[in-house]
């Protein structure tokens, strides 16, 4: 389904003056509609992308801009979401940047480079004109530009990248709702967009931006010289029941969750996006296991050290489609023919006989379509 500036969720085509006032649900069956068949949607598959400009954003993260090197147009994105790189057959993801729907036919994301990673630290290195593959826009991290309730963003070094996407996105319409950004970075050489973060908030009168530095320097300014805690929320954010949002460090967003709830913030009203896998060990005792994938015809001997099912594939050549790796955007999901799993992390409700390659350890000797 579509509506004038909801894309395709549905709940957004009916306004929030008729939500019910505890549970916050709309009543839909209520509401008549008339539904007709829409254009075919775009197939969202790997397509080239030019690099026609790299800045500089902090020390260690740098924003590429990307255009299609096919001749057609971009997809349109919603806040929060992200696109799929791939490079020589390394894929990660990484957030938008842009504003959504008001953009020409170009991407921009941010990069950070990570000592030793796979992908960060040639994509951030690219010499202009170079092609990439991307796929998207995909995820599930959507921030709302239209809320009764006030909008609270709490970003830790480039968890602030889903934001910008948010952020540029607003307009300073009466009809959006109070956002109050609070970013925590080591220092001044670290805070990225720090004068594109000034020139929003001077625009954007629904809009505070408080920034905060762990390891200040002499002669840095920021808001408090002093990592983010649930205590930096204001108590009438909290009685407005504002809606928080978290991105960056997974030990961060653990100890403001587990803070926030300790003040009454209901956990549906707090959203995390996750830039990595929480750690979480394989059981090193385990019995190798024997992964057959049908489709391809291949066969593999899992075992222990071996890591998740998609990672230890990808080390003898099995190629099976991924993108966030956390477990979170679904691009790995295979169909088990036969056998049993277990997931490292929570997965995304139900998954009717499917398995996250990404985040799958097999318990049984397993078959899957892949």
């Amino acid at each position: 389904v579509a509506g004038e500036g909801a894309g395709g969720n549905y709940n957004a085509l009916i306004a929030d003056d008729v939500r019910d006032p505890i549970s916050g649900a709309l009543p839909l069956r209520s509401f008549a509609c008339t539904i007709e068949r829409a254009a075919a949607a775009p197939t969202l598959s790997y397509r080239p992308f030019r690099v026609v400009e790299r800045q500089a954003e902090a020390e260690d993260i740098v924003s590429l801009t990307l255009a299609p090197a096919d001749g057609e147009s971009v997809h349109s994105a919603q806040p929060g979401q992200f696109l799929n790189l791939r490079l020589d057959g390394v894929t990660r993801a990484y957030s938008l940047i842009t504003p959504a729907e008001r953009v020409p036919d170009l991407y921009r994301v941010a990069v950070r480079r990570i000592p030793g990673g796979a992908l960060s630290g040639r994509l951030a290195d690219l010499p202009l004109g170079t092609i990439v593959e991307a796929q998207g826009p995909s995820g599930t991290f959507l921030l709302p530009r239209r809320n009764e309730f006030p909008i609270v963003l709490i970003a830790g070094g480039i968890g602030i990248t889903p934001f910008m996407g948010y952020l540029e996105s607003l307009t300073g319409s009466a009809q959006e709702p109070r956002v109050v950004l609070y970013y925590g970075c080591r220092n001044g050489a670290t805070h990225a967009f720090a004068s594109r973060l000034a020139d929003l908030a001077a625009s954007l009168p629904n809009l505070s931006v408080r920034t905060h530095f762990s390891r200040s320097r002499e002669g840095d300014r920021c808001d408090r010289r002093a990592r983010i805690t649930a205590a930096d929320i204001s108590d009438e954010l909290i009685r407005r029941r504002a809606r928080i949002y978290l991105c960056g460090p997974e030990a961060m967003m653990d100890v403001l969750t587990k803070d926030l709830l300790a003040r009454g913030v209901p956990g549906f009203e707090i959203f995390r996006e996750r830039f990595r896998s929480p750690e979480a060990p394989v059981e090193s005792n385990g019995s190798p296991r024997t992964v057959r994938f049908a489709r391809s015809g291949r066969t593999m001997t899992w075992k222990p050290q071996s890591g998740t099912i998609l990672s230890s594939a990808e080390t003898i050549g099995i190629g099976i489609a991924s993108g966030c790796r956390v477990g979170q955007c679904e691009s790995c999901a295979v169909q088990v023919i036969s056998g049993e799993v277990r997931h490292l992390t929570e997965s995304p409700g139900a998954l009717d006989g499917l398995c996250l390659t990404c985040q799958a350890i097999p318990m049984t000797d397993l078959v899957l379509d892949a």
